[in-house]
């Protein structure tokens, strides 16, 4: 068993605790008489499998096809039948021979999902349709309990699908009754009531533990200035910068916060941190919402997006661009993939640092937390501690190559963006598309231009004329290069090389 890892009944835990509650790393110092738990100080659990995850961004996703997901370490499929317009979410598993659903296909006759081991069929509901190798009569087969897939409570909010990872009528009853009461399965219920959101989604897929993700994002105001030094008003020349941090309301939920600096006129920023996804910034212009998925024990999907102030009545708004974007070009997405590529930019310092937090936390290394800003990262381990059971209980097998840190990787597969989020994105997978098209176009134009020049040449000898064709033919190459320093920054680029906090004073 590696080392700060806990088997947690059928699934992991990412903490151990000794005979005084207390966890091994030294977050417990920190916690000890900063948190607040006025609204409840009960230790009852969080269930994991009784709460609704962000899984995907709708308009990303093609209807035509399925598509296959992990949460917990579930291996799921999610699926529109196209007819009823409805999405849906199913166990990557045919009942029958246990082939993946995910290389299967959706019937365009009545939208049913097609296994493309055997040809079985299933409906919706997740009821067997058709069993090919048996004849028509035999429908005792077809209509057993056993023949159907697995199906768990599915919706669509924010723009976003939601999933619930626990099956069975019960679960959908309890789904329904909890997004029901809370007004949605995101976090909209915890913004004001001015506010639209600005532009898309933005998701990546990080090869980084989820209690490292959640430690820090949206929950770590003092790594902004040092970590994203040069992006927006982050500046490092600020890290000394002393904070006031409360936090407030810590129970099975999650907790709230805010903090705010010492320096004359600054906004305090209030944060809830609402379990186990969502966190939400609040500041003077608008909000800010993060969900952050536990896909597997070393993959965390981040959902991020951005709302600001509107006029009032006006309600909040999903994350759908304007229009149909799946129907939209690559300029007309153009604000999208560029706001995508400088979140790459920000998100590749985070995971870099997390990566080896994972490898050191592995060793059960210490934490030594002096400061008041440390708070808001020791009041998530004291809920993980109090009411989260240590950990995400995840579903996992013993070959499941999604159990491979971060922090064992190379450059190029940690940092890539390519499988961590182009694929995924409408807009970044055209703008990549397109730029790749442009540049063959470039370098077949530069080519043609050459072999003319040189035929002038032979022709009629050097000429301005023939000058030109050739100074175009090099522009044409100058054209491809820039278009291949786009192209690689959906694809891969290392930090080390790029991100402005390397860089000496």
């Amino acid at each position: 068993m590696p080392m700060g890892i806990l088997l947690h009944g059928a699934g992991i835990a990412a903490y151990q605790y000794d005979d005084n509650g207390n966890t091994p790393d030294g977050w417990d110092e920190r916690t000890k008489g900063n948190i607040s738990t006025s609204d409840d100080t009960s230790s009852a659990r969080f269930d994991w499998h009784k709460s609704w995850y962000p899984i995907a961004v709708e308009q990303d996703l093609d209807t035509g096809i399925p598509h296959p997901v992990q949460l917990l370490g579930k291996h799921l499929v999610i699926w529109n039948s196209g007819i009823d317009k409805t999405w849906r979410v199913f166990e990557d598993r045919c009942p029958h021979r246990l082939a993946p659903l995910s290389e299967g296909r959706i019937e365009p006759l009545n939208g049913s999902l097609y296994c493309n081991y055997h040809g079985w069929k299933f409906n919706g509901e997740g009821t067997c349709l058709s069993i090919p190798q048996l004849a028509e009569q035999q429908t005792r087969a077809i209509q057993s309990a056993r023949a159907c897939a697995v199906t768990y409570p599915t919706c669509v909010d924010e723009g976003l699908i939601w999933c619930w990872p626990t099956s069975g009528a019960e679960a959908h009853e309890e789904a329904h009754n909890q997004r029901a009461k809370n007004g949605g399965a995101g976090i909209t219920q915890f913004t004001g009531p001015y506010e639209n959101f600005v532009g898309s989604w933005y998701m990546r897929d990080v090869p980084v533990r989820w209690e490292t993700v959640r430690e820090n994002a949206f929950n770590d105001p003092s790594h902004d200035n040092v970590l994203h030094h040069g992006y927006f008003i982050a500046n490092r020349n600020n890290a000394q910068t002393a904070y006031t941090v409360e936090i407030t309301n810590l129970g099975p939920q999650g907790f709230s916060s805010w903090w705010q600096t010492g320096d004359a006129g600054s906004q305090k920023i209030h944060c809830r941190s609402n379990f186990p996804t969502a966190a939400l910034l609040s500041h003077r212009n608008g909000s800010s919402v993060g969900y952050f998925v536990p896909l597997a024990l070393n993959l965390t999907r981040h959902f991020h997006g951005m709302l600001r102030k509107a006029t009032p009545g006006q309600k909040l708004q999903t994350a759908e661009t304007p229009g149909h974007p799946r129907k939209k070009n690559f300029l007309q997405l153009a604000e999208t993939w560029k706001s995508h590529l400088v979140f790459h930019d920000i998100l590749d310092a985070d995971i870099a640092i997390q990566a080896g937090v994972d490898r050191n936390r592995a060793l059960r290394a210490k934490v030594f937390t002096p400061a008041a800003a440390d708070r808001q990262p020791a009041a998530f381990h004291q809920w993980l501690k109090r009411h989260g059971g240590g950990g995400v209980p995840f579903e996992q097998g013993p070959d499941d190559a999604s159990t491979v840190a971060g922090a064992q990787m190379q450059r190029e597969q940690l940092l890539d963006r390519f499988l961590s989020h182009t694929v995924h994105c409408n807009a970044c997978r055209q703008a990549y598309a397109a730029m790749q098209l442009l540049q063959k176009v470039a370098y077949m134009a530069a080519g043609f231009l050459f072999f003319a020049a040189c035929a002038a040449v032979a022709y009629k000898g050097l000429s301005l004329a023939v000058m030109g064709l050739g100074a175009l033919s090099g522009m044409g190459l100058a054209v491809a290069s820039k278009l291949q320093a786009s192209i690689q920054r959906f694809v891969f680029v290392d930090y080390d090389e790029h991100h402005i906090s390397k860089q000496s004073c």
